[in-house]
């Protein structure tokens, strides 16, 4: 019985685990993605405009692309610490130390076979039936 409940302790943090990998997998390939469309699309711009300053408002407040890369690497550290922490919780609660394995029941034996003589029906008795008359009758 405990051997069936790790492994399905097992299986389920397995299970858990790859959906994670999965999930922080997409999120990378996608930042990968919206990085490689924001670099083209800024290239192409740089090369059909022709150059001339730009001022943007708040142009002295934006992150510089080394601070975003810090931003980006301090999220992904945090959903991974997240990630640690609700799994370890998980683990926990599934800690089975207090369960009892119950007796395995006895091995059942196998059914006899069934006799091929014909079984005799009783007859119904018509006792009742008299009775009832009897006191029909006396009153």
């Amino acid at each position: 019985m405990r051997d069936q409940i790790a492994k399905l302790t097992k299986t389920a943090t397995e299970n858990y685990t790859e959906a994670t990998d999965k999930v922080l997998d997409a999120v990378v390939e996608n930042n990968k993605k919206a990085v490689d469309f924001a670099v083209k699309t800024a290239d192409q711009v740089a090369e059909q405009l022709p150059e001339f300053p730009v001022e943007l408002p708040w142009a002295d407040q934006m992150p510089t692309p080394a601070e975003l890369g810090a931003r980006y690497i301090d999220f992904v550290e945090r959903a991974v610490e997240l990630n640690r922490e609700f799994t370890d919780r998980v683990i926990s609660s599934l800690q089975l130390e207090d369960v009892k394995v119950a007796a395995p029941a006895p091995a059942k034996k196998a059914p006899a076979k069934k006799s091929t003589a014909k079984k005799s029906t009783a007859k119904k008795s018509t006792a009742k039936k008299s009775t009832t008359k009897k006191a029909a009758a006396s009153k």
